[in-house]
């Protein structure tokens, strides 16, 4: 699991001016998330998160990006152990590749396109979230495992573990926070203000180190259309 997504996901509750033409934001969590940025929006949220928003079972209501998580963007990442003799995608032709879930974006569905594109049918296992994914890697259950790559490095170094890396996807934009459009569009602007204000906002810095995150940059709904097209292409 993503730290930044179990400590400091944005489900906010206010965007109330600490002072004249100042916002702040109170961020608390929202139920843990099984990959990096991946968690079905519920009907009654008004502010969703996570990739699955881009599915086109979701166009019709109207969801509208308005800021995402800072950072570089994250990519999908085929890898194997580092003395493993499999060196190509081709390679994994019936082979045991380990995904989190069906539902992680990242770690599934663009890995899926990859193979799918290059022809490969593998026996898919799954190993619940990207820990589990990855242990199955490292213990050898599997010749080969999905996840981003930002986790497969924080992974190897904790574990002191060595994998290569035989796919790495396009970048995609971190975690997008959205707002259902009968929320007024005055609330919409404030939460957007106090997200993107948290980086120079000294009450939120705890908060910003404990989920270790530079806070929020602006994002538009088009900086996701990689993810749409991604989700098509899988057939959602």
């Amino acid at each position: 699991m993503d730290r930044r997504c179990s400590a400091a996901t944005p489900g906010l509750r206010r965007a109330e001016p600490a002072e004249p033409g100042a916002h702040r934001g109170a961020v608390e969590p929202d139920p843990p998330l099984c990959e990096h940025g991946e968690q079905r929006p519920a009907p009654a949220q008004d502010g969703p998160h996570g990739a699955h928003n881009f599915q086109s079972e979701f166009d019709s209501l109207g969801f509208k990006v308005i800021a995402r998580w800072a950072g570089e963007p994250i990519r999908a990442v085929i890898a194997v152990p580092a003395d493993s003799p499999i060196q190509h995608l081709h390679q994994l032709e019936g082979k045991r590749v380990s995904f989190p879930s069906t539902d992680a974006f990242v770690a599934y569905a663009v890995p899926l396109v990859a193979l799918k594109r290059a022809g490969v049918r593998v026996e898919q296992v799954f190993g619940g979230n990207q820990e589990g994914t990855l242990a199955q890697l490292k213990a050898r259950r599997v010749e080969a495992g999905a996840a981003n790559s930002r986790f497969l490095n924080q992974y190897a170094e904790r574990e002191h573990v060595q994998f290569r890396e035989i796919y790495v996807s396009e970048g995609f934009p971190d975690l997008a926070v959205i707002a259902h459009p009968r929320v007024p569009a005055a609330t919409v602007e404030r939460v957007r203000r106090a997200l993107l204000g948290m980086s120079s906002d000294a009450a939120a810095a705890s908060i910003l180190t404990l989920a270790k995150s530079k806070g929020f940059e602006a994002a538009t709904d088009r900086d996701y259309d990689g993810v749409r097209r991604i989700y098509r292409l899988v057939g959602q």
